[in-house]
């Protein structure tokens, strides 16, 4: 995917990225809830702080796209299982924020291998299984200790 990338306008692919958290924030703070505005800062701003961090590092466009993906992604997917419960509890959006330190680290990571990797090869790939590796990581642990993770 990332060859294909090359060829593309790095810009607009990071705008993509960063526009499909926002949305997905949205959808999920307007889904049902009273305080619109306080929900999706609670689930953006996690998004905003790590992407702020990058772009302050000068990561790539194409990284930071990948990055972006990643906890679009993750927090689609969160969103979903939440919204599957038939009572969640009051606190489970807690496990979600939980799992930040895991795409911070993990994308202090990737942001060191497109450093140190000059140029990098993949950086939308390398953006996305770390941020998606640490995101899996600290919410197993999440999962494992703090949080009783079931499907229902």
């Amino acid at each position: 995917m990332d060859d294909a990338l090359k060829g593309m306008a790095a810009r607009p692919l990071a705008l993509l990225a960063l526009m499909s958290g926002a949305v997905v924030a949205t959808w999920l703070a307007a889904h049902g809830h009273a305080q619109i505005t306080t929900n999706f800062l609670v689930y953006w701003l996690p998004h905003a702080v790590i992407l702020g961090l990058l772009w302050l590092s000068r990561a790539s466009k194409v990284l930071m796209a990948g990055v972006a993906t990643a906890l679009a992604l993750y927090l689609a997917l969160y969103g979903a299982w939440v919204l599957s419960m038939t009572e969640p509890g009051g606190l489970i959006w807690l496990g979600y924020l939980c799992s930040f330190p895991g795409a911070f680290l993990a994308a202090a990571v990737a942001r060191y291998i497109e450093w140190t990797a000059r140029p990098c090869d993949r950086p939308w790939l390398t953006g996305f299984v770390c941020v998606a590796l640490g995101l899996t990581l600290n919410q197993g642990a999440v999962c494992s200790t703090v949080m009783a993770c079931r499907l229902e």
